[in-house]
């Protein structure tokens, strides 16, 4: 392979690929279907060989995404070619440990539906000894954290605040109140409070308005009634109008 010693192989939702009104990304031409895009070159492809060349690797990559029929999700897998096995498990590990979105799932790969609607990235990984290429996939949503998630979450670095603040459903606004810096966790505090006492006055509203609800479910199953009552179609007359009889008889039962 030369110099191309790192293969990217990157599948995306439609909303991976732009807002930009093109007939390839209409749903006619989406659904049922799968294909490369960007083939002579993506826009982010320099920025990964930057990041790549920051942190030390020499080699340039071959970077080609891919369009999936879905709304939100991004797939990766790479190909890297090292000398010898790596210890893949304790480089990953020693590298995300303390990340609180990543998900190591070490020799199980990972699926786009486990990450949708969230921050987190997943990522799998094995060595295959016949080709002497370390293969890792990872997953993310790339409406979360690739994109606003990611940007809450460096929003929180920026300001000395939890990293989780507004990204882990699994963290009460009182936990993060207890371990966020001044100012911060006062603000955090009232806005708990201002929570609270909303969702009590909602309550009692919808307590209040429960005789209502009752009432109004009453009076509509009083109206499917009447109109369950409607004459077959054999009682109109030639014109469409009912008969005088009938007429009668409707006026009588509504009242």
């Amino acid at each position: 392979m030369g110099k191309y010693d790192i293969v990217i192989d990157a599948k995306s939702g439609t909303t991976g690929a732009g807002r930009g009104a093109k007939v390839e990304q209409l749903f006619a031409e989406v659904n049922e279907n799968f294909r490369p895009y960007a083939f002579d070159g993506h826009r982010h492809h320099p920025e990964i060989d930057q990041e790549l060349r920051a942190a030390g690797a020499s080699v340039a990559t071959v970077f080609i995404p891919h369009l999936l029929p879905l709304s939100r999700g991004m797939l990766s897998t790479m190909y890297v070619r090292v000398g010898s096995a790596p210890a893949l498990d304790r480089i990953f590990e020693d590298a995300y440990r303390d990340e609180p979105f990543v998900v190591l799932r070490h020799g199980e790969p990972p699926t786009i539906r486990e990450v949708r609607g969230t921050n987190r990235c997943a990522i799998g990984w094995r060595y295959d000894r016949a080709t002497g290429y370390a293969v890792i996939v990872s997953a993310l949503d790339n409406l979360g954290k690739g994109a606003a998630g990611q940007g809450v979450q460096c929003m929180n670095v920026v300001l000395g605040v939890p990293e989780t603040m507004g990204l882990d459903p699994d963290i009460s606004l009182a936990e993060l109140a207890e371990a966020a810096p001044d100012p911060w966790g006062a603000v955090l505090t009232d806005h708990r409070l201002t929570l609270i006492s909303a969702t009590t006055e909602i309550s009692a509203l919808a307590e209040s308005n429960r005789d209502l609800l009752d009432s109004s479910y009453r009076a509509l199953q009083e109206a499917l009634g009447l109109l369950s009552s409607v004459p077959e179609p054999s009682t109109y007359t030639a014109d469409g109008a009912t008969s005088p009889a009938t007429t009668r008889r409707l006026f009588d039962q509504s009242t």
